[in-house]
């Protein structure tokens, strides 16, 4: 719905709305404007270009590394479950007779103040703010990256890289991958994916980023509640 409400707002932008203002008893001529974008945060992300499966801590700019805190344990935990496999795997169809090694484990080393501090404090720092015009560039590689042949895993990678995700994008990126899927030959295959390509729209990306004014990244108010006290504070805890 969205392609309506922005084609409407560019008209209204543009020519204006007359109307009668009762104090100043007068036409006064309206132009609206978007201030901000509210939403729950998932939609908020969304309306941003952002991944909402991108890892917390790469969104937030924190280090994701916590093996220094969880390598062993993880490490014993794998172990265990290959050796239990391993033996399972070895007595099947027979009677095992030789008496089984009583297991060890490794005590826990409990992650020490400092390190606690170290993680929280990693995980909650600033990263590097988004704006419009990195986005919409990123965007648009995606799309053009899309009009080559087997991209899929490309563009896939590239979206792990940046967090740049625009479902709106995506619906169509999808068409030119199904376009030549069931195509046999190099040829055939580019012919079609170029006859889809021309099908579609000449702007492939979400309505929002055509709102004049408006930044997506920056003109979305965070809910303080679910974002903060339900969210990473929750997670700390």
């Amino acid at each position: 719905m969205l392609d309506s409400v922005v084609a409407q707002l560019e008209q209204v932008q543009e020519n204006g709305i007359w109307a009668w203002d009762c104090l100043l008893n007068e036409p006064v001529l309206i132009f609206p404007v978007v201030l901000a974008l509210l939403g729950d945060n998932p939609m908020q992300s969304r309306r941003g270009g952002k991944d909402a499966a991108a890892p917390a801590g790469s969104d937030a700019g924190g280090s994701n590394d916590t093996s220094s805190a969880t390598s062993g344990d993880g490490d014993d935990e794998a172990h265990s479950v290959a050796s239990q496999s391993s033996v399972a795997s070895g007595n099947l169809g027979m009677q095992d007779k030789t008496p089984s090694k009583k297991k060890t484990h490794q005590r826990k080393v409990l992650e020490t103040f400092e390190q606690m501090q170290d993680h929280i404090t990693a995980f909650i720092k600033p990263g590097k703010p988004c704006n419009r015009q990195e986005t919409t560039a990123t965007l648009h590689t995606y799309f053009t990256e899309a009009q080559s042949l087997n991209t899929q895993t490309k563009i896939k990678k590239m979206h792990t890289k940046t967090g740049i995700k625009d479902t709106y994008w995506l619906y169509f990126i999808e068409q030119l991958f199904q376009s030549y899927k069931n195509k046999c030959g190099t040829a055939s295959r580019a012919v079609a994916l170029q006859a889809k390509v021309a099908t579609l729209p000449s702007e492939p990306i979400s309505p929002v980023w055509q709102i004049k004014g408006l930044d997506p990244h920056s003109d979305t108010p965070v809910e303080i509640l679910h974002v903060i006290l339900l969210g990473f504070i929750k997670y700390m805890w």
